[in-house]
């Protein structure tokens, strides 16, 4: 449903997509494929460590603490 979302989004909108992973921490798209050496390299550029076209979502899940999730997130 992401990336059928993400297609919607009208092409002026500035969008962090490289971000959207599978949720096993998996590249979505094809090994060496354009989209995928462009979402590793965009991916590399905030520090992400990415081994075997996968991202190690234990160390890199966003993980709200509480106060976070109680008074800045609107719902």
């Amino acid at each position: 449903m992401v990336g059928r979302s993400l297609k919607a989004v009208p092409p002026h909108e500035i969008v962090p997509w490289f971000r959207v992973l599978r949720s096993n921490g998996q590249i979505a798209f094809p090994v060496a494929s354009e989209h995928a050496n462009e979402q590793i390299a965009r991916l590399q550029e905030e520090g992400v460590l990415v081994v075997n076209h996968r991202v190690d979502m234990k160390r890199y899940q966003w993980q709200p603490d509480l106060p976070t999730l109680l008074y800045q997130l609107d719902f």
